[in-house]
């Protein structure tokens, strides 16, 4: 009140009114577009990171700033990680952009292949080392000689010459 009580007017009242709160819904509007183009997913799943972005796009959308749907989908490649380059490349060159459900999806089936890669990938690493490591048991002992029992054989030897 203190702001608008040297006001001649009412419209003066308004006038100031109307300046001082765009001033702050600009501010705040520059920074919830700061806050979009900063967020990574990190270490969050797919659906978290979404969920953020989708926060900041509602607020951004409660002061009347809404992004375009190109600046959005952006906004959300920028803050994926490398792993999600092989599908963003060609989601950003379509003809017709995706929705924000429709990207949304898209990800988390990205994701869910990508875990599943992943473990296999591990399976894979963790069954090669064991069966490495079996073959190499087994092979320390190539190349020793085989012990015979030579004084059993040169016995039987001798006995087969006596008999004759």
């Amino acid at each position: 009140m203190p702001l608008i009580a040297a006001s001649g007017t009412s419209r003066e009242a308004w006038l100031k009114m109307t300046r001082l709160y765009a001033n702050l819904s600009r501010t705040r509007v520059m920074q919830l577009k700061d806050n979009l183009t900063s967020l990574n997913r990190g270490s969050k799943s797919v659906t978290d990171y979404l969920q953020k972005v989708k926060s900041t796009v509602d607020e951004l959308t409660l002061v009347d700033s809404p992004p375009t749907n190109d600046d959005l989908m952006f906004y959300i490649f920028n803050g994926l990680g490398s792993e999600f380059r092989d599908i963003a490349a060609p989601t950003q060159t379509r003809e017709t952009p995706l929705t924000f459900e429709e990207l949304h999806g898209l990800l988390v089936s990205h994701e869910t292949f990508l875990k599943r890669f992943e473990t296999l990938q591990q399976t894979t690493i963790a069954s090669a080392n064991y069966h490495q490591k079996k073959v190499s048991q087994s092979s320390s002992h190539r190349g020793k000689p085989h012990r015979k029992n030579t004084s059993r054989s040169n016995q039987l030897s001798s006995q087969n010459q006596n008999n004759s």
